[in-house]
């Protein structure tokens, strides 16, 4: 195969400095050449992705329920689900005033169902996942 690129498979490597060594040899009728070529490369570790099911905008009525749901943030690294991360839920009111006190736990959980809502029309919710000093916000 005639390719100057290497492609090593996801997840193989480890996080930090690793040595890569090349041995490549070329066969010619007349003669054989070989020649050991060494890199170093540092892995690190990927964004986590932090996600709201349903998308960035939902409508619901003063007397509704609005489901917010964080359990398909993911780390791209690794084969885990959210029970591995540390969430916290964070809520704000359009006029910028803080409205934390409406999740129960103090917004620790993957997710809610909340019934009751600050006195404003537009409230933003956000959702911080963490994992081993990352984190990611959605």
């Amino acid at each position: 195969r005639n390719s100057q690129q290497l492609t090593i498979p996801k997840n193989i490597l480890s996080y930090g400095s690793t040595v890569i060594q090349l041995n490549a040899t070329m066969v010619f009728p007349d003669r054989r050449t070989s020649q050991v070529k060494v890199q170093w490369v540092h892995i690190v570790p990927s964004p986590l992705v932090a996600l709201i099911d349903g998308g960035s905008a939902k409508s619901v009525s003063r007397q509704g329920i609005l489901v917010l749901n964080g359990a398909n943030s993911y780390d791209p690294d690794e084969h885990m689900d959210y029970r591995n991360f540390t969430f916290k839920w964070t809520c704000e009111a359009y006029n910028g005033t803080v409205c934390d006190e409406i999740f129960p736990d103090g917004g620790r959980s993957q997710g809610y169902q909340l019934r009751t809502f600050p006195d404003s029309h537009i409230v933003t919710f956000t959702v911080e996942v963490s994992l081993g000093g990352r984190n990611s916000s959605a």
